[in-house]
């Protein structure tokens, strides 16, 4: 069972904050955590992630890849409980090797969590 989110209630930027921090962590009980179980994710390449366990692979192996992240949120647009953040990352692999990427993540809440998440950035120079 997936640890649930601090964020219980909160706004968009609630989230997509308490989130990030999560994901920076790597700390997959966490991030899932965010995520209503019913919740969509749609990553960059790929097809629509529904639920825990499909959602999950995502971050499994993202979190192998790249033990380190770093991001931060450089804007934001809010409209009650949607919102979309532009943000700027940092990849980190095994052997020290940083990756920046650059995009946008446009989220739905409900309760303090994800009801969707749509991840939208560049992959063309991450491995």
């Amino acid at each position: 069972m997936s640890e649930r989110s601090s964020t219980e209630g909160g706004g968009p930027r609630a989230v997509v904050e308490a989130y990030w921090r999560d994901e920076c962590l790597r700390d997959l009980p966490r991030i899932m955590g965010h995520y209503h179980p019913d919740a969509e994710f749609q990553g960059p390449n790929g097809p629509a992630l529904v639920g825990h366990d499909q959602i999950r692979g995502f971050y499994e192996a993202s979190i192998a890849a790249y033990p380190g992240l770093r991001v931060e949120i450089v804007s934001e647009v809010v409209d009650g409980d949607r919102g979309a953040f532009e943000f700027v990352a940092e990849l980190t692999d095994h052997e020290g090797r940083s990756y920046p990427a650059r995009g946008t993540n446009v989220v739905t809440v409900r309760d303090g969590r994800f009801v969707s998440n749509h991840s939208s950035f560049d992959t063309r120079d991450i491995p």
